[in-house]
């Protein structure tokens, strides 16, 4: 990445975790934990289907607000485009070469609605999430963590991460007992949010946002609807070919009909009439007031302050 050309890249305000990026892109954690429980209504009633709902709330919302702001964040791009081509919303095995085993369809496609539809809307308003140039783009899993955390603490930079978020609540610790990237940070006084998190500490009413985000969505949707229905099977190449051989997918059509409707769903609990006297299940927030580990309290993300060094090619 050291040969990118200086005129692409922006100086990273901020560092955005692999398990959030790919929050934004794809639904697919969701969708197979509401298969987990069979009908909508086990779903809506499960904390841990809830938990991952709100996860995906709060990472949209962020990329949102983010737009909204115009600030500077950096990822790591090899590993979200890895993990979500592999394991969240793989394409065609015929078309992914290596891919092993029949792909999920549905997720396939609504994330192909979301790349093509849907975030270029957020680049057109303003956001700058790019891939960042100083680290090691093969690091995975724990490698990866280490590169956001060498950078944040070189460069002062926050990270937003789930890394130790989990329906029972926050916590620095690995399964084994060893600090996850949450605790480090901590460890190391570094600043570090779940989204939910970073959206407090800039006071976003988060339910004002996400009907400012639907609004946002509606237009280039319909857009995308028309389009798709003039040009008929020339729209999209590869998204054509890949229903041809999975009938079971959701067509690209059907999935623009229903893109806005699943965002109100996360976004806004607008679920089927006959679950709206449920109340969903009540977990502990992924956001803490004064930060529990150091006793610090979480100091305001830099939106447009002074620049670090770490560089996110746009």
């Amino acid at each position: 990445m050291a040969n990118v050309d200086p005129s692409t890249n922006v100086k990273t305000e901020i560092l955005i975790d692999t398990n959030v990026a790919l929050e934004t892109l794809s639904f697919s954690d969701l969708f197979r934990e509401g298969d987990k429980h069979g009908t909508a209504g086990a779903a809506w009633r499960a904390p841990e289907h809830r938990y991952r709902q709100l996860r995906a709330k709060h990472s949209i919302v962020l990329a949102w607000v983010l737009s909204q702001r115009g600030t500077a964040a950096g990822m790591l791009g090899q590993e979200v485009l890895d993990l979500l081509t592999s394991r969240l919303s793989p394409a065609p095995s015929r078309l992914a070469g290596s891919l092993v085993g029949a792909p999920d369809g549905t997720a396939f496609t609504v994330t192909a609605g979301i790349v093509t539809v849907i975030r270029p809307m957020l680049l057109a308003r303003g956001l700058r999430l790019g891939v960042l140039t100083e680290v090691d783009h093969r690091a995975r899993g724990s490698k990866a963590d280490a590169e956001l955390f060498k950078l944040a603490r070189r460069d002062s930079l926050a990270i937003i991460t789930n890394e130790g978020y989990s329906s029972n609540g926050l916590s620095d610790l690995k399964a084994d007992g060893t600090r996850n990237l949450r605790g480090e940070c901590h460890d190391e006084r570094v600043t570090v949010y779940t989204p939910e998190e970073y959206l407090t500490s800039l006071r976003v009413d988060v339910d004002l946002e996400s009907g400012r985000f639907l609004e946002a969505c509606e237009h280039p949707v319909i857009e995308a609807y028309i389009a798709a229905a003039n040009a008929g099977a020339g729209l999209l190449r590869v998204i054509d070919e890949h229903l041809e051989q999975h009938p079971e997918s959701q067509g690209w059509l059907a999935m623009l009909e229903q893109l806005i409707p699943l965002y109100r769903l996360v976004l806004l609990d607008d679920v089927a009439e006959e679950l709206r006297h449920i109340p969903p299940p009540t977990l502990r927030r992924a956001a803490e007031g004064p930060d529990v580990v150091t006793g610090l309290r979480l100091p305001a993300p830099r939106v447009r302050g002074r620049p670090a060094n770490a560089r996110a090619s746009r």
